[in-house]
């Protein structure tokens, strides 16, 4: 909103004070709109070429795999052997495969998932339309790169890999995002801070997220802290780029008072992680700590959001971004050295 148009929004709630009071009111409302604006502008690469949409089909293994009849596994299994390969393999009619396959779809928590799932999820209509797009603009910044064929299936709360990614193929735990008013997710004791990501708003993101390990680059042998912040950070500019409307909030999985704790605190975190060397440590319960997820970031206080690490990574990996706009967002997810990358950002956070 241009404060202009903000102005004359709040004069008729102005129209029975003071003369003095209205100019008083109107210029904390200005200075209070600006302070709420200031954030440091985003600079997102353009994409390298225009990719439209293309037609896009979930392959529902859910619904095929649970409408087999348990006592005819194999004889009904077979059709299906070949489309969803993906999933079942080339020895996909062994007898131990078999007994293991029996064993997951006749347990009853998974039965009771894949009910849930098909009452939730009847139509992916929605899904369709919006994976087709976000696809379609990765694609933009990597037009060599083939769009996957996209699977849903009950994973089975694989809460640490909600979507699987390979170069041509997605697998999509739909049962992950049922949503956080769901029983079943309390029962089988998944931590609230989880739960209150496992919604459908968060299955593209998550999809994306899996996408972006496919086109990022790390330094395997660098262990320290500050190369971890910073490949997460680039998992997370890379749906800047991908996401353009879409919250940061979302992004990241964080509330929004979560979110403005972190851009309050942001200085304090730095000095922190500063004052306590850890950027270059390469123990890996300095990592756990500032890059695990959990209720609140061990080291600060309750009301800070987990992984206080991966946030810090995507500054700087934003302010890299902003003083090199002369490199696409290929050269950014590729870019390897961690030192080289925070000099380049000159992220000086409370300047």
């Amino acid at each position: 909103m241009k404060i202009c148009n903000f102005v004359q929004t709040i004069l008729p709630v102005t129209r029975f004070l003071p003369m003095k009071q209205i100019r008083a009111f109107i210029i904390s409302m200005i200075l209070l709109f600006s302070a709420c604006h200031s954030d440091k502008s985003l600079y997102i690469p353009d994409p390298e070429k225009s990719v439209p949409p293309q037609p896009l089909t979930i392959h529902r293994y859910d619904s095929a795999l649970f409408s087999i009849r348990p006592d005819y596994l194999k004889q009904e299994l077979a059709p299906l052997a070949e489309q969803y390969y993906f999933f079942l393999g080339p020895d996909w009619s062994d007898t131990i495969n078999l007994i293991n396959l029996s064993l997951f779809i006749n347990d009853p928590n998974i039965r009771r998932l894949s009910s849930l799932v098909q009452k939730r999820y009847a139509d992916l209509k929605p899904l369709k339309s919006d994976l087709e797009n976000k696809l379609s603009r990765y694609r933009s910044y990597f037009p060599e790169k083939p769009s996957p064929i996209v699977y849903t299936y009950i994973s089975g709360l694989n809460v640490e890999m909600p979507v699987l990614f390979t170069d041509s193929a997605m697998a999509i735990g739909i049962d992950m995002f049922l949503g956080n008013d769901q029983v079943i997710y309390r029962e089988g004791s998944i931590p609230e801070y989880k739960i209150a990501r496992m919604t459908q708003a968060y299955i593209v993101p998550e999809c994306m997220k899996a996408v972006a390990g496919n086109v990022i680059v790390a330094d395997a042998d660098d262990q320290t802290l500050l190369n971890k912040m910073i490949t997460t950070g680039k998992v997370l500019y890379f749906l800047d780029a991908i996401f353009p409307d879409l919250a940061d909030n979302m992004k990241i999985g964080y509330t929004t008072e979560q979110l403005e704790w972190c851009r309050v605190n942001e200085e304090n975190i730095w000095k922190f992680l500063i004052g306590n060397q850890l950027l270059y440590n390469s123990e890996p319960a300095a990592a756990s700590k500032l890059m695990a997820d959990g209720p609140f970031t061990s080291g600060f206080d309750e009301q800070s959001p987990g992984r206080l690490g991966a946030w810090v990574g995507w500054q700087i990996v934003r302010a890299y971004a902003s003083h090199n706009q002369d490199l696409s967002l290929r050269q950014i997810m590729q870019a390897t050295r961690a030192q080289e990358i925070l000099e380049e950002s000159k992220y000086k956070p409370g300047r």
